[in-house]
């Protein structure tokens, strides 16, 4: 098949990192990127640029653009039924998207599928479709759900001549896109997201709706675990966006095999260190590494540094050591060269087991939520913190990138701080919590 050209890919990016995100693929594709809430997209105009697209490290999920249609939900007492019409309606240009996937299927996607048709039997009779953001799959009746999905020529539907005609286009998107997919029998679900303002309808009814006109479309068959393609269905306020998703699992859980209760996401580590301006030769310190996620993604991407990670809870450090050593049996199983330069340790973060002025950046998820710490207890750690991270940092030229939820406690042991200096704030959105980053420089007063 000849390789995609000329198609729009949007990655998903933690809120609050886009510009992170933006300049690590303009740096590796040369390309405009355009950043939205949550999000980048850009233009790719060949595979091999897909595969770099696939190396990004600030992308959660990515997916190929269908197509956008603006003030598609005024009018919401019809907005199922133009669901349900809209893949006959000639409004979605699949060409580039499904040449994409199917690039994707052929050369990036490493997960094995062979799975995804044991239980296809199973399912052929109850055409079903998720329903994401209200997280709730349809759970209607069986019969219920054969009339909502693919309506019989024999039901009652209003218009003979809508229905006659939707029968004879019946299969259509098959025939126009057959020498796009090189598989048959293929099944899809579809995920819908709704935001930006109440609509009349739920995120299940929509995909039902949108999911009943893709099946008559394109003659696919409806799985709902391990499908061959997921269709998603992004609705915002009046605009609905379609798009399908290219990888099968979030690239945030990569590189981590044991979790602990709250172990960062990869993505979010990977922005935290861009914001610290890593350079060669940088000593990276993370005193509170719980599972190692940033150590782990800073020596991956930043291959000549060196990584120190430590936390004062025995688990914590034993799961960041499991991490390390199983990325580094995966790479020796690859063949790769093994460059994980990290030592773990355990210790107080606020009696530092390190020389003075030897650490050139800190970057670290600090204790808050209900699930590490205390807001109580961290009054008394933050101001002992800062210190130490002052101490260990190198004057004038040390970088310090703190996350937190607990902005009370951080600003108040900030300004009593003279070693550190706020360069800029980015709110960032973390498990649901609306978590302050705090970008410092050290200055030039020494630790005495």
């Amino acid at each position: 098949m000849a390789s995609p050209c000329g198609f729009q890919v949007t990655g998903t990016v933690p809120t609050g990192l886009e510009r992170c995100a933006a300049e690590e693929c303009s740096e590796i594709l040369g390309r405009s990127v355009t950043a939205q809430r949550g999000s980048i997209t850009c233009t790719l105009e060949s595979a091999e640029e897909l595969a770099k697209f696939d190396q990004l490290r600030s992308v959660d999920n990515y997916r190929a653009v269908v197509g956008s249609l603006s003030n598609f939900c005024k009018g919401e007492s019809t907005v199922l039924e133009r669901l349900k019409t809209l893949p006959f309606d000639g409004l979605l240009d699949w060409t580039a998207a499904l040449s994409l996937w199917q690039f994707h299927r052929d050369n990036l996607d490493h997960v094995d599928t062979s799975g995804c048709r044991s239980d296809q039997a199973g399912v052929n009779g109850s055409k079903e479709l998720s329903g994401d953001k209200d997280e709730s799959t349809s759970n209607g009746a069986g019969s219920d759900r054969q009339r909502e999905i693919a309506p019989s020529h024999n039901q009652a539907v209003e218009g003979v001549e809508d229905t006659v005609e939707r029968a004879a286009s019946a299969g259509q998107g098959k025939r126009l896109y057959s020498s796009l997919l090189q598989n048959e029998g293929i099944t899809f679900r579809v995920t819908c997201t709704r935001g930006g303002r109440k609509h009349g309808f739920s995120s299940p009814e929509a995909a039902r709706s949108f999911g009943a006109g893709l099946a008559d479309f394109f003659d696919w068959k409806v799985q709902l675990k391990n499908p061959d393609i997921e269709v998603l269905l992004a609705i915002s306020g009046d605009e609905a966006k379609v798009g399908v998703a290219l990888n099968r699992e979030s690239k945030f859980k990569r590189n981590i095999a044991h979790f602990g209760p709250t172990t960062l996401r990869a993505t979010i580590g990977y922005g935290m260190l861009r914001c610290a301006e890593i350079q060669p030769g940088d000593v990276v310190l993370d005193p509170l590494c719980g599972g190692g996620s940033i150590s782990i993604e800073g020596s991956l991407a930043w291959p000549e540094t060196h990584h120190i990670a430590g936390d004062i809870h025995h688990l914590a450090v034993q799961r960041a050591a499991a991490n390390i050593e199983s990325l580094l049996q995966e790479m020796n199983h690859g063949k790769e060269i093994n460059h994980v330069k990290v030592d773990v340790c355990q210790w107080d973060v606020c009696q530092l087991p390190l020389r003075t002025s030897t650490v050139d950046v800190v970057v670290t998820d600090l204790p808050f939520g209900k699930k590490s710490g205390s807001r109580l207890a961290n009054w008394s750690l933050y101001p002992k913190a800062l210190g130490e991270l002052a101490r260990v940092c190198r004057p004038q030229t040390g970088r310090a990138v703190l996350l937190t939820h607990d902005n009370k406690a951080f600003s108040r042991a900030l300004q009593r701080n003279g070693f550190w200096k706020r360069v800029k704030t980015l709110w960032l959105n973390v498990g649901g919590l609306q978590t302050a980053l705090y970008i410092l420089n050290r200055s030039s007063m020494l630790f005495h």
